[in-house]
């Protein structure tokens, strides 16, 4: 059986350290990664992240031919289980593309 303290804790918003992992880990995607034929910006791949984690509503484009996707979900909005998770499926996906990550903000 779980702790009271251990389940609140996962509730809380995620932390510092998890936000600068997050986009640490972007960074990391954007400099070593190419993606449906291109090469994208570090908050492409966040938005790309969270899209596919959390789902996103896919819409006709009003102004254009084609769709788009509405985002819906922020990271500054996901408990620290969430953020886990996320940053646990990322960082497998990374390895299976051979990303060499950055440990920290120095480097």
């Amino acid at each position: 059986m779980r702790s009271l303290v251990h389940t609140a804790r996962e509730n809380q918003q995620r932390t510092l350290d998890h936000n600068a992992r997050f986009h640490r880990m972007c960074r990391d995607f954007a400099r070593q990664m190419k993606w449906a034929d291109r090469q994208w910006a570090d908050e492409d791949w966040k938005r790309l992240f969270l899209g596919a984690k959390f789902g996103q509503p896919i819409v006709q484009n009003p102004f254009a031919h084609g769709l788009i996707a509405m985002n819906a979900k922020r990271s500054s909005e996901l408990t620290n289980a969430e953020m886990e998770e996320l940053l646990g499926e990322m960082e497998a996906f990374g390895n299976e593309q051979g990303i060499d990550w950055t440990h920290d903000e120095t480097e």
